[in-house]
């Protein structure tokens, strides 16, 4: 499956396809100029893109469409695949039986050009073609830029032949996979891969005294041995976990044993050599050595295991090396079901081993290309990519202007916009946008959003600076807010001056995310003054009593007397 590496967007789907190498082959000829990518399936059997393809084949297929391109069928066996300086598919081929070394290289076959003659053989065209080694022996005469003697005597699997930049490693005596199988014959012969020299002895060396040589020593061979910068390459001795630097040109050994390491890290055997240090890589962590003394740096440890498991840490499965920094799965060969809950990847710095985060998870290999690193999570089965996120910022202000003096409200939100962001479950739980939040809490914030797991409410948002440019074309800064965790900010301010202010809000980027702004005009008019008061006319004060109310109450008051003399008169009699 091809999914585009920023948006996730599936692109095409190869079934029953296994990927075995990526090329990207630089041609140039007096005819034709350009790099041309190419996806090479090895070993393919009954391809649907290509019915007739073999156990032996090296088909090559177009990385955008899928589209079968070409095919060479019946490859050398026995032999270690490498890429040209120009992104040519190579095969450096070994028959120690017969004691030769040939170096076989695809875009070297006459047949995948536009002729053999004339201006076609400036002209790569292998589109559509199938090439047989059987059937046609001379295509693969074509193929060999170079076929050289080695020296007798020599033996090896391709497992253990290790291609550098200008020679070959050849391991005997050394197990793979762990395996206990003692061997007191130790050697290591070195070829020179130069093509004025091919096949010339560097060095050739017999170990056949302890540690190395010994019937109770296991040398075991995983991952990367040589560092060509340092002229380095190393030994790991499985039994006593200790480490041996050897001399590239000479074979002879510079330092060594390391200190031993914990029991655990019998439990694996990979190493890795990363800008001048060697990582041992196993069940108790990743060790960090100095290549050029063997001198011990620091120990990288994932969580405690506490009562999930019988190791005491959380062992390590994979670990990878880019920009500096490290990053380091957890994992082992069969999972225990249900899953155990502390599987992670961690991401460190490579030169310290301080961790910088992790995320939950059982990863396998990441990849990393463009500054995004994608992977697998087998505990949810599905893909994930790393990376810096978009970002939108909105800033509002009020619509009407504002009267000199007072103060206006300007908000506005920093939102992510990164795909994931927007993907259908990620808006469903947060219809009105996921926001942008701060590296420190990234972690757990990363945790929660994409895997359902507990947020502090401390959590914060990402800080945005607020500026403005006045009426007059001077530039004020306002102040910095930070956002909260709905994504929103506020401030409170008031402008100097009269007429229209350009008001912009400005959210920096961090390392999780890119930068974004947003702008708007705010507008300030005259201050508003106090009214005058409105006098009254002058008019005649109304009486408190009408005349017509005067006249009835003098008759009342009158009748009332008259009752009162009548009484009077009446008690005399």
């Amino acid at each position: 499956m091809c999914v585009d590496l920023r948006t996730g967007e599936e692109l095409l789907f190869m079934n029953r396809t296994l990927i075995s190498q990526g090329v990207i082959y630089n041609y140039e000829s007096p005819n034709q100029h350009g790099t041309i990518p190419y996806l090479v399936v090895a070993g393919q059997t009954q391809n649907i893109f290509d019915p007739s393809a073999t156990t032996s084949s090296y088909a090559f297929y177009d990385p955008f469409t899928g589209e079968w391109l070409w095919t060479a069928q019946d490859r050398p066996g026995n032999s270690v695949a490498a890429v040209g300086a120009n992104g040519e598919p190579l095969l450096y081929v070994f028959d120690f039986n017969n004691n030769w070394m040939a170096l076989w290289n695809a875009t070297a076959i006459a047949d995948l050009y536009g002729g053999t003659s004339g201006t076609g053989i400036w002209q790569w065209r292998p589109v559509g073609k199938t090439v047989e080694g059987t059937a046609r022996t001379d295509i693969w005469q074509d193929a060999i830029e170079w076929n050289v003697s080695i020296p007798a005597g020599i033996e090896g699997q391709t497992w253990n032949i290790k291609v550098l930049s200008d020679r070959v490693l050849i391991l005997q005596g050394f197990q793979r996979f762990g395996g206990r199988a003692y061997d007191s014959h130790v050697r290591i012969t070195a070829l020179s891969l130069k093509p004025e020299n091919a096949g010339q002895i560097i060095f050739d060396k017999d170990y056949t005294t302890p540690p190395l040589g010994s019937a109770n020593m296991t040398l075991q061979l995983e991952g990367d041995i040589a560092d060509e910068e340092n002229g380095i390459f190393v030994m790991k001795v499985k039994e006593s976990l200790q480490w041996y630097g050897f001399d590239l040109d000479t074979g002879t050994m510079v330092w060594g044993p390391t200190e031993a390491m914990e029991p655990f890290m019998m439990y694996d055997r990979a190493s890795t050599i990363y800008r001048g240090k060697l990582y041992s890589e196993g069940y108790s962590g990743v060790y960090c050595y100095d290549i050029k003394t063997g001198a011990f740096q620091w120990l990288f440890r994932t969580d405690k295991n506490l009562l999930e498991g019988p190791y005491e840490y959380w062992p390590v499965g994979t670990v990878v090396f880019a920009d500096g920094l490290m990053y380091v799965t957890t994992g082992e060969h069969s999972h225990t079901q249900p899953l155990n809950r502390g599987w992670s990847m961690y991401c460190a710095n490579a030169s310290t081993g301080e961790r910088l985060w992790q995320t939950s998870g059982v990863w396998g290999t990441p990849v990393l290309a463009d500054g995004y690193m994608v992977d697998m999570n087998g505990m949810d089965n599905q893909i994930y990519c790393f990376g810096k996120g978009q970002t939108q910022t909105t800033l509002e202000g009020p619509l009407a202007a504002i009267p000199d003096g007072t103060s206006v409200i300007i908000q506005g939100t920093v939102m992510d916009k990164s795909p994931g962001a927007m993907s259908d479950g990620i808006a469903a739980r947060y219809p009105n946008g996921l926001p942008a939040i701060s590296d420190a809490d990234m972690n757990e914030w990363m945790e929660h959003v994409y895997k359902q797991h507990p947020l502090s409410m401390e959590t914060t948002g990402v800080s945005v600076t607020l500026d403005a440019i006045d009426p007059n074309g001077n530039f004020i800064n306002i102040a910095t807010v930070t956002t909260d965790l709905s994504g929103s900010y506020s401030y409170l301010w008031e402008p100097e001056h009269q007429g229209k202010y350009t008001v912009l809000a400005t959210f920096e980027g961090s390392d999780a995310y890119y930068s974004s702004y947003a702008e708007t005009a705010i507008g300030v008019g005259p201050a508003s003054t106090p009214g005058t008061p409105i006098e009254p006319e002058p008019t005649e004060p109304e009486p408190l009593i009408t005349t017509e109310i005067a006249i009835i109450a003098a008759i009342v008051i009158a009748a009332i007397i008259g009752i009162v003399a009548f009484w009077a008169l009446r008690k005399r009699k």
